[in-house]
């Protein structure tokens, strides 16, 4: 008898168990695979619904704080066509690019945009040895998505981004070349943070960042980073600035003034170009000592507060001459001058590139992506500046090379370890 009864409610424990398990599976009308997929296809249909495509403020850089690019999508139902504002080497802002883009579910549904695109995968890949470039995501986690926004995720970095629906009016390629000039119009190292006449803080620009500068007791400075995305007539910052209580996010620009002026609500708020101390110190003519020999070279302004530029002319031996123009930098954290690799002129069509070498032993190194750090003494009167090549896999290389490239490498000139001498302003 209590074997039976034993038996018996082991029988309604298990048809109870039953029960239960029937009941839980029934809560969900699909499966989890079913579940996915009709998310996968829910943001495809999302994605190609919009006829003028989808905005992305595409962050990049450590964290996300090195900055934001404008990005354009257009969606069809396998390819992908993008533009930006962000120039590159090979790159103007409003051009196009189309290549392959996947929507799938894996954790969570992703987009990816692993065929390879010139404009996107610019900010993805490495400059070389020890140099993340702009530390970029190609692939990305949706968050969640709405009608006219999808919030998504850096797959590798895990950066948030928002994407918006574009309405029909914007012209892409007007929008982007506008944001783009902004962009370089306004891109000073300093400005003054003016609450109406009175100067409140300094603020730094590096990139498409702000980075707001606040001093300790000790009188140590530190940076807070604000990155920003331009507009057709400005800048916003992607999350608010704050200052002494101060809240600022949207700006527009005035290229007569050099001036960001806030238009958030009850602002008064302005971002005045500063020119450094010490910028104007660096204009005017050096002798230079390049080996054995030496000549005259005269720094101007090229973008007031910061760049220079230099201009030399070289007699040819088939009677004709030829000129190059250097641009230097300003560098406002070191408070000295630098020069980076770049195409200084060309010669029958071919560029001519600034290239670190050592002369003597004949030898380059094939990148554009070199920075001669120059170093500023002054004694007895007397400014010197000395130049090293500060990239580690480049050691020694601090002779400058100016090479074209027309069915083989030629050295059109070299300065070997310039040290620049300041004979007048």
């Amino acid at each position: 008898m209590k074997k039976l009864i034993l038996y018996s409610l082991l029988a309604c424990m298990t048809f109870s168990m039953q029960s239960c398990l029937f009941s839980e599976e029934d809560l969900f009308e699909q499966s989890s695979a079913d579940r996915e997929n009709a998310s996968v296809l829910e943001l495809k249909s999302l994605l190609t619904s919009s006829t003028n495509g989808w905005k992305l403020e595409y962050r990049y850089g450590s964290e996300g704080l090195g900055g934001a690019a404008n990005l354009f999508f257009k969606f069809d139902a396998n390819e992908v066509t993008i533009a930006s504002d962000y120039a590159t080497s090979s790159y103007s802002p409003g051009q196009t690019a189309t290549s392959l883009y996947t929507v799938q579910s894996y954790n969570g549904t992703e987009i990816s945009f692993d065929s390879y695109n010139e404009i996107l995968h610019a900010f993805c890949e490495p400059n070389g040895y020890n140099d993340p470039g702009l530390m970029g995501d190609y692939e990305f986690i949706v968050r969640s998505m709405s009608e006219n926004e999808i919030r998504l995720a850096g797959k590798k970095y895990g950066v948030e981004m928002v994407m918006t629906r574009l309405d029909d009016t914007v012209d892409w390629t007007t929008y982007l070349a506008a944001a783009a000039q902004i962009s370089e119009d306004s891109d000073y190292n300093l400005f003054s943070l003016m609450q109406g006449d009175q100067k409140v803080a300094s603020v730094m620009r590096e990139d498409r960042a702000f980075l707001l500068e606040s001093v300790d007791e000790n009188g140590t400075p530190s940076y807070a980073y604000f990155p920003f995305v331009c507009t057709e007539t400005g800048v916003r910052t992607v999350e608010p600035m704050v200052c002494n209580g101060i809240s600022m996010q949207n700006f527009t620009w005035d290229n007569a003034t050099s001036t960001f002026t806030c238009t958030d609500e009850g602002s008064n708020v302005k971002l005045v170009f500063e020119r450094p101390a010490n910028y104007e110190k660096y204009l005017g003519t050096y002798r230079v000592q390049s080996g054995s020999s030496s000549f005259s070279l005269t720094l101007e302004v090229k973008k007031d507060g910061k760049s220079y530029q230099a201009t030399k002319v070289y007699n040819l031996n088939s009677g004709g001459t030829w000129s190059m123009t250097i641009e230097f930098y300003y560098d406002a954290e070191r408070d000295d001058i630098s020069a980076n690799g770049q195409v200084v002129g060309y010669t029958d069509g071919a560029a001519v590139g600034l290239y670190p070498g050592i002369r003597a032993e004949g030898r380059f190194y094939s990148t554009l992506e070199t920075v001669f750090e120059g170093t500023t003494t002054e004694q007895d009167g007397q400014m010197t500046i000395t130049f090293k090549n500060n990239i580690a896999s480049q050691s020694g290389m601090n002779d400058w090379l100016f090479i074209y490239n027309s069915g083989g490498y030629s050295l059109m000139t070299a300065w070997e370890n310039p040290v620049f001498t300041k004979v007048s302003d």
